[in-house]
Formats: C-alpha cells, sequence, structure tokens
C-alpha cells in the first residue's frame, strides 16, 4: 500500500497518507490554489451529504471572487446561488462537473482527458432555447460550435420560404455548427428549438485553436459528418416531397 500512494504522490502530486480517508484529501485540495482543483473538490465532496466540519469548510468557499469555486461551493451545499432559485434543475444552469460530463459523451471530444474537458467546459457559455426559438439561422456566418446538453433541435433547410425541408434532428450529447467554423462558409441551414434546450457554446476562436492542437478532433468531425450525410441521403431518397421538388 505504502509503495502505491508514494508512485500516487509522485503522478498526482497530492502526499496522501497511509489511512487518510478520502474526505481529508478532499478537504486538503481545497487548499490548493488551483480554482478548478478546487471546485472538482467541492463537486467531489458534495456526492456525499455535507454535515460536520466539512460542511463549515464548504461553506468558507461561498463568498469567494472564483465564479468557478463558488458556483461548486453551492452545489456541495444544495443551497440556492444568490438571486437563482434553487427550483431551477442542473438542466437549466449546469455546473462545472454537469458541463464535463455532457462534453465527454459528445463523439469529437471521445479522445480527450479529464483536464483538457474540463478546459474546454470552463470555456463554454450556457443558451437555453424554448420551444420554437432559433439556436442559428441559415445564411448567418459561423460564429460557434454548439453542444447539447438537454432537448432536441430541427436542422431545417430553407426555413420562411414555404417550402421548408427538414433535413434531421440533434438531440442530447450532440452538437452542430462546426461546419461553418472550419469553411468559413455562412450557415448551410437553421436550427430550431423543438423543445426547451440547454445549449453550450464554444466560440469559434476557441474552437479553431482546438482543432489545430488536436489532430484528432477533426478526424472525429469528419466521421461524424460522414455518419450525417449517409443519414441525410436515406432521408432524402425516401421522400417523396423531395423527389417531387426536382
Amino acid at each position: 500500500m505504502e509503495e502505491k500512494l508514494t508512485l500516487g504522490n509522485k503522478k498526482v502530486g497530492i502526499n496522501v497518507l497511509v489511512g487518510e480517508t478520502p474526505e481529508k484529501i478532499l478537504l486538503r485540495l481545497l487548499e490548493h490554489d488551483d480554482p478548478v482543483t478546487k471546485a472538482l473538490a467541492l463537486y467531489a465532496l458534495g456526492e456525499a451529504p455535507v454535515t460536520g466540519d466539512v460542511k463549515n469548510a464548504v461553506s468558507g468557499y461561498l463568498a469567494v471572487q472564483n465564479e468557478i469555486v463558488k458556483e461548486a461551493a453551492y452545489w456541495a451545499l444544495k443551497e440556492p446561488k444568490v438571486g437563482t432559485p434553487f427550483q431551477q434543475s442542473s438542466q437549466v444552469n449546469p455546473n462545472l462537473f454537469e458541463k464535463v460530463q455532457s462534453i465527454r459523451s459528445i463523439p469529437i471530444f471521445g479522445n480527450f482527458r479529464v483536464q483538457e474537458l474540463i478546459a474546454i467546459a470552463i470555456k463554454t457559455l450556457t443558451k437555453r432555447l424554448a420551444k420554437g426559438e432559433i439556436a442559428v439561422r441559415e445564411g448567418d456566418p459561423g460564429d460557434a460550435l454548439y453542444l447539447v446538453l438537454h432537448g432536441e433541435l430541427a436542422v431545417i433547410k430553407g426555413i420562411g420560404t414555404g417550402r421548408e425541408i427538414i433535413l434531421g434532428r440533434i438531440g442530447k450529447d450532440d452538437f452542430f455548427g462546426e461546419m461553418a467554423l472550419i469553411d468559413s462558409e455562412p450557415r448551410s441551414a437553421t436550427v430550431m428549438a423543438e423543445s426547451d434546450t440547454v445549449l453550450l457554446v464554444f466560440g469559434a476562436e476557441d474552437f479553431i485553436k482546438l482543432i489545430k492542437e488536436y489532430p484528432i478532433m477533426p478526424v472525429n468531425i469528419s466521421r461524424m459528418f460522414a455518419k450525417r450525410i449517409r443519414l441525410l441521403q436515406k432521408r432524402l431518397l425516401g421522400s417523396k416531397g423531395f423527389e417531387g421538388s426536382e
């Protein structure tokens, strides 16, 4: 056991003592300078009921300046954040931990390590859409990649022309908007929410940096794009309405 702990100490940089409980380790991690480390420790502590000395320690982070750490502390204590009704579910206001989980489920990020997923999650913004609201409009410039946390959206060609065609649907743990970012062409279709939807928005500049840094990402995107093309071909070939418009 001591040999494993020594090896773990060297690799992770955490001085774990023999017989030390996970709770004590997490409390020590709260003293780390890195805000992401603090936040993850708070989320881990919040997985179990927070009471006694642990609750007192976590409560001290409710008033910190860093929003990531503060959000994690509120979550750990299951308390409403100031100005936010606690009735709102995590589907409406996802925390960092939930963002990482969602991003990890999206195929284009399938080979990323936890540290990389956290870096992506920190850069994302949350966007909420009601049923019928438009996320991106055909012809608009590409300004972001959209990751679907909750809800379902329709991909529509020719919206407002009277000859709309639904090219497909996008649901939870899927993404859209990548092609306009890659080829710098206008959006090729409109994407509209078919239910209340929560999106994570990843800005164009950060997206371009990411695909340059991780070559596997454009490969994953190409695979997903090819899959969508095949599904679209099947849909169009089986659509009498489409054949009649030719």
